[in-house]
């Protein structure tokens, strides 16, 4: 093939170079999917073959779900030599190289196509979406060890990995690419299957110093993740040789602090500066009038070299406000201040942005005192809403050179501590124009971080690492829409975040959701979820199918103690067709019921309906049991008679998510329309199968009969 003339050369890596087991590629003709191997391996073989010939059975294989894949889907022959190389070692390894080029070259002529027959154009797509989909399933098969070609071979687990990964990734940008055609999809092709926390890639990555958190978050893609492996971890200077060593996939230990011994840090070890304090008493007087406090450093009149910070809180005046997380030393209150020399660095950034204009600091306007903290949390939402710019401070992302590529920036903010911490998603989902400091006190605007043109929003990297960072821009489209933020989307952000105070999360995002903090501030941490819910009122109705712990108040049984939540299915972001009230959740659900059963805690047991052939097995997989009368308790057993879905029960062979519930005949109601809706008790989460009846025979589980199933309106307590 004939590559570009003009490429982008800053397009990064996808992979990390694997090593190349020999395939024979070149000196076949065109040819498609299917026949690739068929053109280089005639007869069929048993599933009994020497070593030798498991060796080249591999390579082929290797071989078709690499350029054989992307020669099926371009439609075009490419050459060894584009991908295939010899490394420093003398070894033979496949390298992502070229791999842009081929996908630009590829983006021209589906254009091209597109504007001269519209007809082969949707024609190349079906074969493209089926030649991906053919791809995905082969690669699932190395996941059966005694059918994978890889694995037979001999090979070494890592090598098995770095050859995985690497047809994943280019299985991941052909995939990307192919949003090129404009033409809605009927396959969801996810190739983050093949990765596993405790491969040799994970292990690798830990060992060289990356969070197992911070994996977590890279491991939502696969040219993301790989992308990382080729760059060394951001390692905070506060935490020394620890590094990672305590943290897991659900939280950084060592980006939460512990007020009790923490200590503020000055801008190198030897300093020993003192402290600025900003005049109290007018960052009390501003609060108290419910204005926002901003300050000003000047060198003192009187004393020249001396420094004092002047309070200010004029109404709409453009001022700065400071983002940054306490785990870089800057955590402190106005009565206790921050060194002068942490100061003056902050005050010369802001000057860049709004010369002679003063800046808001949480450790320098919000007094450590009660009612006074209570009432700037209060305002934290407008704080940040009214800043004329929210500058970022983060040592991992300063410590990354403003010359590294787009992709290096957006994985130093991606993985950066400000990205994890609870507190920083309002700041910066209000931000009017969001700046981050990069190193050498370069500020650069969110807007000049994303990905922008064409052929860089088809970028699978670029796309990837930018598309939680890209959520952050997402006020200026409810602005201009004047929309408020939906819950679905608040919570979605927040699987990625931590907090060191679990009572402060309501706190952090009410005002996101049009919700008064100061309202949260003042009530027992364990009623601010429960407050948050009914005044926000319309939930998406597949809150209930959240996993983590639940409410413990009446009638809120089915509630989500926390929307951090790292795993099951996320909350949904369109439909707000439920509403949360006092007595419970309105809303309408597919619906399977039956006798009053008691099954044991953590028991496997099945529904039928045998009149309409539709057997199902369940798995029960919360902890702990709500009791009858929705008290939280370690109970043995529990007393379920129905199960709701979001939509219907799963089809056979496919799991998915249901709610054990307790139709209550007690509380039965009627709405306003004399609709009958009956109320049910929230018991917990179950995952549900749709088997054969045979299945269900051979299962030693209880059996209910189901009696009816349908749509149905009711009120979850």
């Amino acid at each position: 093939m004939a590559l570009p003339s003009s490429v982008n050369t800053s397009i990064g890596v996808v992979f990390k170079d694997a090593i190349w087991l020999g395939g024979k590629h070149d000196g076949f003709p065109l040819s498609s999917f299917r026949q690739y191997w068929e053109l280089r391996r005639p007869q069929l073989l048993s599933s009994t073959y020497p070593r030798s010939e498991a060796r080249e059975l591999a390579a082929l294989h290797q071989s078709h779900l690499t350029l054989g894949l992307l020669e099926a889907v371009t439609e075009q022959k490419i050459p060894e030599h584009l991908l295939v190389r010899k490394a420093p070692s003398g070894e033979m390894v496949i390298s992502p190289s070229h791999l842009p080029q081929i996908l630009q070259d590829w983006r021209k002529r589906i254009r091209e196509l597109k504007a001269s027959d519209k007809k082969s154009y949707s024609e190349w797509h079906f074969r493209v979406e089926t030649v991906l989909v053919q791809a995905h399933s082969l690669l699932m098969i190395e996941f059966h060890p005694e059918r994978g070609y890889l694995r037979s071979a001999g090979l070494s687990n890592d090598i098995v990995t770095g050859i995985i990964y690497t047809i994943a990734a280019i299985g991941e940008a052909l995939t990307s690419t192919k949003r090129q055609f404009l033409i809605q999809s009927k396959a969801m092709i996810d190739w983050t299957f093949v990765i596993l926390p405790s491969d040799s890639c994970n292990r690798e990555m830990v060992a060289a110093g990356w969070c197992p958190y911070a994996l977590r978050i890279l491991g939502q893609g696969v040219s993301m993740l790989s992308y990382a492996n080729t760059h060394a971890p951001y390692i905070h200077p506060l935490v020394g040789g620890k590094r990672h060593e305590e943290c897991t996939r659900s939280e950084c230990v060592m980006n939460s602090v512990n007020v009790d011994d923490y200590v503020v840090q000055h801008l190198t070890e030897t300093c020993k500066c003192s402290h600025l304090i900003p005049p109290l008493s007018f960052v009390i007087e501003a609060l108290s009038n419910w204005r926002i406090p901003t300050i000003m450093v000047e060198e003192h009149a009187v004393f020249p070299g001396n420094f004092e910070i002047k309070c200010s809180h004029t109404p709409d005046s453009p001022y700065v406000a400071i983002s940054h997380v306490w785990v870089d030393g800057l955590g402190s209150t106005a009565e206790a201040g921050l060194p002068l020399c942490q100061i003056r660095r902050l005050s010369s950034l802001t000057q860049k942005l709004i010369p002679g204009g003063p800046f808001w600091m949480d450790a320098l306007c919000i007094p450590g005192s009660k009612d006074m903290r209570k009432r700037a949390i209060g305002l934290m939402g407008q704080t940040y809403k009214n800043a004329t710019v929210v500058l970022v401070i983060d040592s991992g992302i300063r410590a990354c050179p403003y010359s590294a590529p787009q992709e290096e920036k957006l994985l130093r903010i991606l993985t950066s501590a400000w990205m994890q911490r609870l507190w920083t998603l309002q700041e910066a989902l209000f931000a009017q124009n969001l700046v981050f400091e990069f190193s050498d006190h370069v500020l650069l605007p969110l807007q000049e971080l994303l990905p922008r043109g064409e052929d860089s929003l088809l970028d699978v990297l670029k796309t990837s690492l930018a598309a939680e960072i890209f959520r952050l821009s997402k006020r200026q489209l409810h602005i201009q829409h004047n929309l408020e933020f939906k819950i679905g989307d608040v919570a979605r952000s927040l699987t990625s975040r931590t907090t060191s105070k679990a009572e402060d999360e309501t706190l952090a995002i009410s005002s996101l959701l049009g919700v008064d903090a100061f309202d949260l501030v003042n009530l027992p941490a364990e009623q601010r979820m429960m407050t948050l819910l009914l005044k926000v009122r319309n939930l998406p109705s597949n809150v209930i199918f959240l996993s983590g712990p639940k409410l413990n108040e009446p009638g809120f049984g089915w509630a989500p103690r926390t929307l951090m939540i790292r795993q099951g299915i996320p909350l949904g972001t369109n439909d707000a067709n439920a509403v949360c009230t006092m007595k419970g959740l309105y809303s309408e659900y597919y619906c399977m019921y039956f006798d009053p059963t008691i099954f044991k805690k953590g028991q496997r047991w099945c529904v039928q309906d045998a009149k309409n052939k539709r057997y199902y097995t369940v798995l029960d997989v919360d902890f702990p049991v709500l009791d009858n009368d929705s008290v939280s308790s370690e109970v043995s057993s529990y007393t379920c008679s129905g199960i709701i879905f979001p939509f219907s029960p799963p089809s056979m062979h496919v799991t998915g998510t249901g709610v054990a519930i307790l139709i209550t005949t007690e509380a039965e109601e009627f709405t306003e329309n004399d609709e009958f809706r009956p109320s049910c008790r929230y018991l917990r989460r179950l995952l549900v199968t749709g088997v054969e009846e045979g299945q269900v025979k051979k299962f030693p589980y209880a059996a209910v009969d189901m009696k009816g199933s349908g749509r149905l309106k009711v009120r979850v307590m």
